[in-house]
């Protein structure tokens, strides 16, 4: 995602809210249900932004909290697909959901199309091929920590090599450290799971603390 990019954003406040951030304010609206999307169009330096917690969506771990925008797209173009967001972590003590088109993480290669998650401080990106049981991904080394803005961008090349996934955490490419499983990745195959923000599809590994600004 660079300077100058047009990106499609999930605005969180009042139905038809949106923002345009030319100027380097990077606030989003306020709320906390996503009910509107529109263009976002942005050219701000990651190193001297960070979005205010109070206009950003809170997810209480103990309460399970999560938003859901259904079945709103298909991940499965050859071309790939990209996603980012910033999250700040209460706590980010062991596994927690970030943005998912999955069941569940007991189910690593079935009932999805991709999700992305917080592993004890680890970013996890996994592509998976729900006719071949397969799926690819990639992980960060300890890159989170508690109480801090995070900005992350994760990107597909479409492709069917775990190489092809990319995670940008705070502007950095991070190195490979890339996973198979299954009988053999071929595509990502549309499901009907929901696109979800702070948990899977059955409400598993949910999110402590905040996130804003998610956009594909």
């Amino acid at each position: 995602m660079g300077q100058n990019s047009t990106e499609v954003a999930y605005g969180f406040g009042q139905l038809g809210s949106s923002f345009v951030d030319t100027a380097g304010e990077h606030q989003p609206p306020t709320g906390k249900v996503i009910v509107a999307i529109t263009f976002l169009e942005h050219n701000y330096n990651l190193s001297s932004v960070e979005p205010l917690s109070s206009g950003a969506a809170f997810f209480d771990e103990g309460n399970a909290d999560y938003i859901t925008m259904g079945d709103v797209a298909a991940f499965t173009d050859a071309d790939g697909f990209s996603i980012s967001f910033w999250v700040n972590f209460v706590t980010y003590d062991g596994d927690t959901a970030l943005v998912t088109k999955h069941a569940n993480l007991s189910d690593l290669n079935n009932q999805g199309e991709f999700y992305i998650y917080n592993d004890d401080g680890i970013c996890r990106f996994i592509a998976v091929d729900d006719d071949n049981s397969a799926s690819i991904g990639t992980r960060t080394g300890s890159v989170f920590t508690d109480g801090q803005w995070h900005h992350v961008a994760c990107t597909h090349d479409g492709g069917t090599a775990a190489t092809g996934l990319l995670i940008y955490v705070d502007g950095v490419l991070q190195a490979h450290n890339t996973t198979s499983t299954g009988s053999g990745f071929a595509n990502i195959v549309a499901t009907t799971e929901e696109f979800r923000l702070g948990a899977f599809a059955d409400s598993g590994e949910p999110h402590d603390g905040y996130m804003c600004n998610v956009g594909y």
